[in-house]
């Protein structure tokens, strides 16, 4: 079994996607504890909880493919976890 993000990376040659838990674009800030808060599912790219993991992007050509893929242009989410608990994603920098 092959999963998406696997898939992805396989085929545009990143290897550092993800599919992370975010707080929709238009949602207020609620407890994170909240099992009933909004929360969408996105296939991540890129993150800001480390300037290591920040400045960690794909290449143009590797940017390009993934633009083409997806047909819109790349937008921040607020995690729906707080930074201080961000390696309960279990994403290495």
């Amino acid at each position: 079994m092959i999963r998406a993000p696997d898939f992805l990376e396989l085929a545009s040659g990143w290897r550092h996607i993800e599919v992370c838990t975010v707080l929709p674009q238009d949602a207020l800030p609620v407890p994170w504890t909240d099992p009933n808060g909004p929360r969408e599912a996105v296939i991540a790219l890129a993150f800001t909880a480390s300037r290591r993991l920040y400045e960690r992007k794909p290449t143009r050509e590797q940017y390009v493919w993934l633009l083409g893929l997806f047909g819109c242009y790349p937008q921040w989410y607020r995690d729906a976890v707080p930074k201080e608990h961000f390696d309960i994603h279990c994403i290495t920098p």
